[in-house]
């Protein structure tokens, strides 16, 4: 099953005996990055994203770039789990292959107009790809349920 986002980015669910796995692909990375993220939450809310409330600022490093984008979803999963927050925009100020950094327009997660889809517990490292494939970049994530 592929899914459309509203800018037209588009990840496919993978089959997997336990976990639940996407495959998202873009044209830069950082396009891959944003699309990787808003599948996350397209995965777990049911409803669009409400009004931002706040910008917030996430900076981190890893030693490679699957690592990074493990990193980067990890710490979304963490903010919507620990802190109710939610993602409405991205922006993506700095993208190497070991950093990150990007800036988050955020609002509260609000039970009474957004419904949880599924629980994601955790992003794997379990058969996290990403590579380039002429003119696109593929990731390729698995999430624990």
């Amino acid at each position: 099953m592929t899914r459309h986002l509203k800018n037209m980015k588009q990840y496919r669910l993978i089959d997997h005996t336990a976990d639940l796995g996407i495959s998202v692909q873009a044209r830069t990375l950082k396009k891959l990055f944003i699309a990787s993220a808003e599948s996350l939450f397209d995965l777990m809310l049911e409803g669009r994203a409400g009004r931002a409330s706040e910008r917030i600022t996430v900076k981190l490093d890893a030693p490679d770039m699957a690592s990074l984008l493990n990193r980067w979803l990890s710490e979304l999963l963490y903010l919507f789990n620990a802190k109710k927050i939610v993602p409405v925009k991205y922006f993506i100020r700095e993208l190497t292959e070991n950093t990150l950094a990007a800036e988050i327009d955020t609002g509260r997660f609000n039970p009474g107009t957004r419904n949880i889809r599924r629980e994601i517990k955790a992003v794997t490292y379990h058969d996290l790809k990403l590579e380039k494939k002429k003119n696109f970049w593929n990731a390729r994530i698995l999430f624990d349920i």
